[in-house]
């Protein structure tokens, strides 16, 4: 198990809090997990996330959003597998933004979740990856703006070193946004490790 009580978000999606927080009210986490001695490798658990968005006063044309606040509760499920060479990882979550400040008090549901599988063949793992994001239309505080968005990566990683690490990944976007067409975009990345 896990819990944490720690800054939570700011008024945009945008902006990260570290030192400081725009509330008072902290965010809370509680995650719990289990890995059964039965099947060696193997974990799966879920969490809770618990925050209080603030109002944003500066959005124009909104006045619920700018006087209210969010409710925010993010309920998520995971599982893992490692075992020799073979990883298997996926996520969950299901975001329920409450704004206060509807009346009747509106629930705006969103989804988010991937799944990767890679093989570790000596310095070098290939993998897939497929995630999904489906926000809720009406929610002011993804930008007041439905997207649908699904991106297929197959990558291959290669360790050159103990401490570096080179990526080559190739990503599908379907973005169901309006006015937006499919991307494909090309990634090469250098990671460190210290």
């Amino acid at each position: 198990y896990d819990a944490g009580v720690f800054n939570g978000r700011h008024r945009t999606s945008e902006f990260v809090q570290t030192t400081t927080d725009i509330n008072d009210f902290k965010a809370g986490l509680l995650q719990l997990a289990v890995s059964p001695h039965a099947l060696e490798g193997f974990k799966v658990g879920t969490n809770m996330y618990v925050d209080k968005i603030p109002n944003d006063p500066s959005l124009a044309g909104a006045p619920v959003r700018a006087t209210s606040e969010i409710n925010e509760w993010i309920f998520g499920g995971f599982a893992s597998y490692f075992r020799g060479a073979t990883e298997l990882i996926g996520e969950y979550y299901y975001i329920d933004h409450q704004d206060v400040g509807q009346q009747p008090e509106q629930d705006l549901i969103s989804h988010g979740g991937y799944l990767q599988a890679s093989y570790k063949l000596n310095k070098y793992t290939p993998y897939y990856r497929v995630d999904l994001i489906n926000a809720a239309a009406a929610d002011l505080f993804f930008g007041n703006r439905a997207f649908d968005r699904h991106r297929h990566t197959v990558g291959l990683r290669w360790d050159m070193t103990t401490w570096n690490a080179l990526k080559f990944e190739y990503s599908h976007y379907e973005l169901r946004e309006r006015g937006r067409d499919d991307e494909d975009i090309v990634n090469v990345r250098s990671q460190f490790t210290f």
